[in-house]
């Protein structure tokens, strides 16, 4: 994927990046580094040469074209591309270095450690990292994505932006090490949970078992159930990634017991965003429980309408792509049917045509969008591919004995 950015388009790009984003971009070529629009990235003070961090941003990473995300020290994040290569040398761009989380003192104290540093640069690290911009995780793959799109003009799935976790001090463990630490464990008395007791607390979202889900996680907080540690000295850091690997672990539970797949990946997505947003994260216990009742009760859910394959695919297809245009020939070629046989049958099952299964689906989504949005009647309208603004607000009165305009109103009212 190889272009030309002249010099004055990419001061233009540097300028909207750190205007918008307070991302300082640097062009790495031939080893020497370059900010375009006269920005510097600030000096760090616990690094004397400022090339040794770049040369480690790109030093693990081979794909060029794509941008890729790195926590270089656990703390400082950034985004990098490698462009294709012009004769001998390579242009690669860094846009950063940003902070995902707020910066606390434990955060300083292990950044110093980390690094070999002195207790005495504790104020120099503290004004430098108060000083970078704050995103989000999913923030930076968002940033990403409109880098990419401004250096080449081209739409770029968010999917295909790497992350990646680099850490400065590349710790060589050996199999004797691993021993080591695992005759340590054994030493202090800790222990983790029997395998089958996860499989049974998955078997239950599975199953869609909302009752003794809730009585399993009630009893684990009453006695106190020890959890691993798996992040050393930051609660938070540690309390976190239980809660995603629980997410992950349930997600594929519910996917195992019905849940379509787009949904699944949706809320497990929603609940991972949250849980990193979360600065002040302490209630895991309350958490673990949210999502697998969430889970299982989708499941559940699921398994009170029971289908037959081909309709339940249908209706798969039809959740997952609802704001596009569905073509009945395309949503028989998914399920290996005729067109005719597949709309016989889903009427016979679900009751309802094909057609007028999409526009119910469709009303229920835009409930959402009028509950939870300030998007106006004809943005939904556009967003749900609906003809024009007259033909959402016929079909959604005919669903609901209401207009959409009333019905934002009156469920808002009732919140109040």
């Amino acid at each position: 994927m190889l272009q030309n950015w002249d010099e004055n388009e990419l001061n233009y790009i540097a300028q909207l990046l750190i205007f918008n984003t307070g991302m300082v971009l640097t062009k790495i070529m031939g080893g020497n580094l370059h900010n375009p629009f006269n920005s510097v990235v600030p000096q760090h003070p616990l690094y004397s040469d400022c090339n040794l961090i770049f040369e480690q941003l790109f030093a693990q990473n081979e794909l060029c074209g794509i941008p890729f995300i790195v926590t270089l020290n656990g703390v400082e994040h950034y985004i990098c591309l490698k462009t294709s290569s012009i004769g001998k040398s390579s242009i690669s761009f860094a846009l950063g270095p940003s902070v995902t989380t707020k910066i606390t003192s434990n955060i300083i104290n292990q950044l110093i450690d980390q690094c070999q540093g002195s207790i005495g640069e504790k104020e120099a690290v503290q004004g430098y990292l108060l000083s970078l911009p704050l995103h989000d995780s999913s923030k930076m793959i968002y940033i990403a994505q409109l880098f990419h799109y401004l250096l080449y003009k081209v739409r770029l799935d968010v999917n295909q932006i790497a992350i990646h976790n680099y850490s400065d001090k590349k710790a060589a463990v050996n199999e004797t090490g691993i021993e080591s630490s695992m005759l340590k464990e054994r030493l202090m008395g800790k222990h983790h949970h029997e395998y089958y007791q996860e499989k049974v607390f998955l078997n239950l979202i599975k199953g869609g078992r909302l009752e003794e889900i809730e009585r399993l996680h009630d009893a684990n907080q009453q006695q106190q159930v020890e959890l691993p540690v798996i992040a050393k000295n930051n609660k938070v850091r540690n309390d976190k990634n239980l809660a995603i690997t629980a997410v992950t672990l349930a997600c594929r539970a519910a996917i195992d017991g019905g849940l379509d797949s787009e949904t699944a990946y949706t809320l497990s997505e929603i609940f991972i965003q949250r849980i990193e947003s979360t600065v002040d994260f302490n209630d895991l216990f309350g958490v673990l429980k949210e999502v697998s009742i969430e889970y299982a009760k989708r499941v559940r859910t699921i398994k009170q309408t029971q289908y037959s394959q081909p309709v339940y695919k249908a209706q798969e297809y039809i959740h997952k792509y609802l704001y596009q245009k569905i073509e009945m020939h395309e949503l028989a070629n998914m399920v290996n049917l005729n067109p005719s046989y597949l709309s016989r049958l889903f009427k016979l099952e679900v009751g309802v045509s094909i057609s007028e299964h999409i526009l119910i689906e469709k009303v229920h989504e835009s409930k959402k969008w009028l509950l939870h949005s300030d998007l106006s009647i004809s943005e939904i309208a556009n967003h749900l591919n609906f003809y024009d603004q007259s033909h959402f607000i016929k079909v959604f009165k005919r669903y609901q004995k209401i207009t959409p305009k009333r019905y934002r109103l009156k469920t808002k009212n009732n919140f109040l």
